[in-house]
């Protein structure tokens, strides 16, 4: 199991397109796992687009990640995390 901790779009965004190759997938082949364009896929790996969470957590679910939020006391240690086998 692999935990990363998300402090960024860029960072979220980056994991999702390392996670679509790491299954050797294409944007294509993702949007149609999401009923999403190629097109769409790829503003949001680009950051040309700001995605709505819904949509993120559909192209999360096809690429059979979790998204886990921890909230602490502290803001600080506060983490959103991605996990994922």
């Amino acid at each position: 199991m692999h935990i990363t901790y998300i402090r960024s779009i860029k960072q979220l965004s980056a994991i999702l397109k390392q996670a679509r190759i790491d299954r050797g997938l294409t944007q294509a082949e993702l949007g149609k796992m999401t009923s999403m364009s190629q097109k769409k896929i790829a503003m949001i790996e680009n950051l040309s687009a700001s995605p709505r969470l819904d949509v993120l957590l559909i192209i999360m679910s096809a690429l059979n990640l979790n998204l886990s939020i921890d909230g602490k006391k502290n803001k600080s240690e506060q983490k959103v995390s991605l996990i994922w086998e």
